[in-house]
């Protein structure tokens, strides 16, 4: 299962679809909501995919302060901290998994990139507002 981002009236390519399966759409979400909760809030629900988005300006003032995070940095160094953070998650015993008995944490595999954050971004800046489907 994914997220399927379209665009509502796209100027170019890059704004016509974006999509993450839910282990990285989640964590996208999530980080637009932390670091841009003003720019996010006007969309009622990002972990549904029940057509709820942002208007074109709306995905524009969000796709702005994205880029912010990106070129100072504190978009990498959140993902860096939250990466440490996952790894350092102790494993759960696990009944049904061969070998050693153990499992990686649920939490562990919703994963986030810069990449995530920069096509996002890229996608924000022509999709003329968006639903998320």
């Amino acid at each position: 299962m994914g997220m399927d981002v379209y665009g509502r009236k796209p100027t170019a390519p890059e704004g016509e679809y974006f999509r993450r399966n839910i282990w990285g759409w989640h964590p996208l979400a999530e980080f637009c909501l932390n670091f841009a909760p003003e720019e996010s809030r006007p969309c009622k629900d990002w972990h549904t995919n029940d057509g709820y988005g942002l208007n074109a300006k709306q995905a524009l003032r969000l796709a702005q302060r994205l880029d912010e995070f990106i070129r100072d940095g504190s978009a990498a160094q959140y993902i860096a901290r939250r990466d440490a953070e996952l790894a350092a998650l102790p494993e759960n015993t696990c009944s049904r998994c061969q070998g050693t008995g153990k499992a990686r944490p649920v939490m562990a595999y919703y994963r986030l990139d810069l990449d995530d954050v920069t096509e996002f971004a890229a996608f924000l800046k022509t999709c003329g507002g968006f639903r998320i489907r």
